[in-house]
């Protein structure tokens, strides 16, 4: 073997391994879970195993449990929040500074404990009334502007989350016994339908700690909770429920919100996308592939140096 040849060898075997897709970095989530006496206040970031407290908003009197989003445009989380008399609120914070209020705005309407999802600039939230039924809305990033855009057959939302790449809205509702899993597609063509397209798991754990879509992963991250309220960080994609996949052991009790946000790298106050929750994962450097081609191009040179020229 000559050194071109060598040379050669080296160059394919580069391009071979350098071809081989890196694995991604898991999106931050993040979500409200329980202060001391049960209330959903605590913002923290959830994965596999483990939470964060980042930090507590508010005095107790309001529960964060109506939907949780990260707009990258702004470093901004979004939220409503609710009182014990049902009284709603949209709260906005940054990701900086996530103990501060930029905006604290009552809304008109009450019930929102169904979910929060961001399209573009515009919030689109679900409210359920006392006989259970839900109806989604849209609003600006104020709380300002409020308008009924129609009934959603599915009842109890317990998460609600857009799709950038079909530009549809996705929910996860109750089935007939109250647990919170079914998947429904939400459409605004025409006027508000949606339609229940399969059922996560068995009914022994409930989907009720919101949806976040991952648009860079393609997948759709839910908080399961067991009946002790233990906390698991799951995902599906839309090929069906036998896509559910545990992420990982639980990371905690309580986190039962309806608000998952895929955002910025803890501590972080930049990047990321809208949706749902909205963000983007980062790829790591190649650094096996680099290994293993530098590695084989050390031993096709030397066995070059040792043919005859």
């Amino acid at each position: 073997m000559t050194l071109t040849r060598a040379l050669s060898a080296c160059g394919l075997a580069w391009a071979l391994f350098a071809s081989v897709p890196a694995p991604a970095l898991a999106a931050p989530t993040y979500s409200f879970g329980p202060d001391g006496i049960g209330v959903g206040r605590v913002f923290s970031t959830v994965a596999p195993g483990t939470a964060t407290s980042i930090a507590t908003l508010g005095d107790g009197s309001v529960a964060f449990n109506g939907g949780l989003v990260y707009r990258g445009a702004t470093s901004s989380f979004y939220a409503i929040g609710n009182d014990g008399l049902g009284n709603a609120s949209l709260v906005a914070f940054s990701a900086a500074a996530p103990g501060t209020f930029t905006l604290n705005q009552g809304l008109s309407v009450s019930g929102f404990t169904g979910g929060l999802a961001l399209a573009g600039s515009t919030l689109y939230a679900v409210s359920t009334d006392f006989n259970g039924s839900s109806s989604l809305y849209s609003m600006d990033l104020t709380g300002g502007s409020l308008t009924l855009l129609g009934a959603l057959s599915g009842a109890l939302y317990t998460g609600l989350t857009f799709d950038a790449d079909d530009g549809l809205l996705y929910g996860i509702a109750a089935d007939e016994f109250g647990v919170g899993r079914s998947v429904r597609r939400i459409n605004l063509a025409g006027g508000v339908s949606d339609v229940e397209l399969f059922r996560l798991g068995d009914g022994s754990v409930s989907f009720n700690g919101g949806l976040a879509y991952d648009d860079q992963a393609d997948l759709f991250n839910v908080i399961a909770n067991d009946a002790l309220a233990s906390s698991t960080l799951m995902s599906f994609d839309l090929t069906g429920a036998a896509s559910l996949t545990a992420l990982g052991g639980s990371f905690g009790f309580g986190y039962l919100n309806a608000g998952l946000a895929i955002g910025p790298e803890a501590g972080g106050g930049g990047g990321g996308g809208g949706g749902g929750g909205g963000g983007n994962t980062v790829p790591e450097p190649a650094t096996p592939a680099l290994l293993l081609a530098l590695a084989l191009a050390w031993a096709v040179s030397q066995r070059a140096r040792s043919e005859p020229r």
